[in-house]
């Protein structure tokens, strides 16, 4: 049965991997208004694959060990922020048992510690998803829905996100997947209404190269857009990565979070958020 509420929408910021960013984000989230109180809750998002799942190293930076998982979450959930995990597996055939693992460690999901799983899959098995939901009726399921999904088209994927999905809480539209690529505010309208219009209750949200020079601009250009052309509104969930990051070396992942970015960007999201601030910028008032 399809989500018969609406959830909250959330800001997000992905890829925290240590104590001390859990502080930082919190208090830069909690400085600029958003709170679980809030219509925009705080979202702090945490990578794990199947290899980290179990156990293994990596050298990309954006990944916390699995050790430390459960005290980055609670320490999460202490600062009062919706605590999301962003899962991604070379095997997605037992996805359901991956999560039993997963959401086993120290209890995080009984400590109401991990409240959301992101699905970084393509197309995962809607069986899958469907016994993970039934297991954890209080896990907030978000489907992302990557470019490689839209490939097929977006009447298509939009399609498909409704008939296998409907137990989804959250839609998060993300062609770019962490690689820091602008989203385009047209396409993501079309995007939106095609998920609309094929009945997607769940709460829908964008992703892709969200920073603090674009995140208002790009959520005023959305909004108008929507507005003039299709008639609708609509309270966005966003989520940022790969924007608010610093390079290392070369490579995905050879990266570190940058504090000021994110306080940079968590500003601007709370301008764009605004009710008050959807006038649009001039690249929305020439469509």
């Amino acid at each position: 049965m399809p989500v018969d509420h609406m959830e909250k929408s959330y800001v997000g910021v992905t890829g925290l991997t240590s104590k001390t960013e859990v502080v930082q984000v919190s208090a830069a989230f909690h400085e600029h208004g958003f709170s679980l109180q809030a219509d925009h809750v705080p979202m702090a998002g945490f990578l794990v694959s199947d290899s980290t799942l179990r156990g293994g190293g990596t050298r990309n930076l954006r990944y916390p060990s699995l050790k430390d998982l459960p005290g980055l979450l609670e320490a999460s959930a202490k600062r009062e922020m919706f605590t999301t995990v962003h899962y991604s597996t070379s095997d997605a055939s037992f996805l359901s048992k991956q999560m039993e693992t997963l959401l086993a460690q120290e209890g995080i999901y009984e400590r109401n510690l991990c409240q959301g799983v992101q699905f970084n899959i393509v197309c995962p098995d809607p069986r899958e998803i469907g016994a993970v939901k039934k297991q954890y009726p209080e896990l907030k399921v978000i489907v992302q829905l990557s470019r490689r999904m839209m490939d097929a088209g977006i009447e298509q994927a939009a399609l498909r996100v409704s008939q296998d999905y409907p137990m989804a809480d959250y839609v998060l539209i993300d062609p770019s997947g962490g690689n820091a690529i602008q989203f385009d505010p047209l396409q993501m309208a079309k995007v939106f209404m095609e998920l609309k219009g094929n009945g997607v209750a769940a709460r829908i949200g964008v992703a892709g190269g969200l920073d603090g020079s674009n995140v208002k601009s790009r959520l005023d250009d959305l909004t108008l857009i929507l507005r003039k052309k299709y008639g609708a509104t609509q309270n966005f969930s966003i989520d940022a990565e790969g924007a608010l990051r610093d390079r290392a070396g070369e490579g995905y992942g050879n990266d570190v979070l940058n504090a000021r970015r994110v306080r940079s960007y968590i500003g601007g999201a709370a301008k764009g958020l605004l009710q008050d601030s959807w006038r649009g910028s001039d690249f929305a008032k020439q469509r």
